[in-house]
């Protein structure tokens, strides 16, 4: 997200609705992806659509389509725009993923927020059409695996955040579609998959996103170093376990089931998890 990005928040979304999460999506839209006129935004998994209306009203956008599978907060999302943004093209369609999308015509950014990996990359893969950009807000955790499946599928990574809202690190991933074979996919390393190629160098750099990359660094830490002790003599020093731990990706989301549930796992060895212990006290 751009350090000096600010602008008031959407006058159609009251202010305890516009979350800090929309803020980063917003920027991160609004400054990587295509022209504002040129952008059809899909939100799925809309909600009451505040994002939707946000996007909008804020001038992110051109227009949306707010998705989601249940009828009653499709309904709300309805009432909301009637109450607040009656005048916005924002469109209201049941269904699931980008199903109700009837083709790429009708969206080049889809957007993502507020589920699991799992559920994001099996409505992709399941959708008719490939979107041209794509914004990601996972749980924190799932981070790494959503940045892998992005470059496996030929998406680069324009531009990442990390925000806390409610006590809760957040991360968000844009990405645009250029192909597997671009540099931007294929020279992707480890620590751009487990940390974020954009967010572990402007955190260094500049400060931006510091605080909550920081916490979010720390915590996953402590997630390593319990899943340490549970490995019998199992330990935190090292010394003797640098060669054997696989420098490639691999080792770090490889032990993903490669199946659509990327989150299934197996466990991780010894050597893989002080692999990533090392990248995490690095950058922290």
């Amino acid at each position: 997200m751009p350090k000096h990005y600010k602008r008031p928040p959407p006058k159609h979304v009251p202010t305890a609705k516009w979350s800090t999460r929309f803020v980063a999506i917003d920027a991160l839209v609004a400054t990587t992806m295509t022209t504002q006129q040129e952008r059809r935004v899909v939100d799925v998994g809309c909600d009451h659509a505040w994002l939707s209306i946000g996007l909008v009203s804020c001038g992110t956008a051109r227009s949306a389509i707010a998705i989601d599978v249940n009828e009653k907060p499709l309904e709300g999302a309805r009432n909301n725009k009637r109450k607040h943004a009656d005048e916005l093209p924002i469109e209201f369609r049941l269904g699931s993923g980008l199903e109700p999308v009837a083709c790429a015509d009708e969206c080049n950014v889809a957007i993502f927020a507020g589920f699991g990996i799992s559920a994001m990359t099996a409505a992709l893969e399941q959708a008719t059409f490939k979107p041209k950009n794509i914004v990601l807000n996972p749980p924190a955790k799932h981070a790494p695996q959503a940045r892998r499946w992005l470059v496996d599928n030929g998406y680069a990574i324009v531009g990442e955040a990390c925000v806390v809202e409610g006590g809760v690190v957040n991360v968000v991933e844009a990405a645009t579609f250029v192909g597997v074979n671009d540099d931007r996919c294929t020279s992707t390393n480890y620590d751009d998959i487990l940390l974020g190629p954009l967010l572990r160098r402007e955190t260094a750099s500049s400060g931006i996103h510091f605080d909550a990359f920081q916490a979010l660094l720390a915590a996953r830490l402590r997630g390593v170093d319990d899943a340490i002790r549970r490995i019998p003599g199992g330990g935190v020093d090292d010394a003797n376990a640098n060669d054997n731990a696989n420098d490639d990706v691999e080792s770090l989301v490889g032990t993903m089931d490669r199946s659509r549930d990327h989150t299934r796992r197996r466990q991780k060895s010894h050597a893989e998890l002080l692999r990533e212990r090392r990248s995490l006290l690095a950058h922290l």
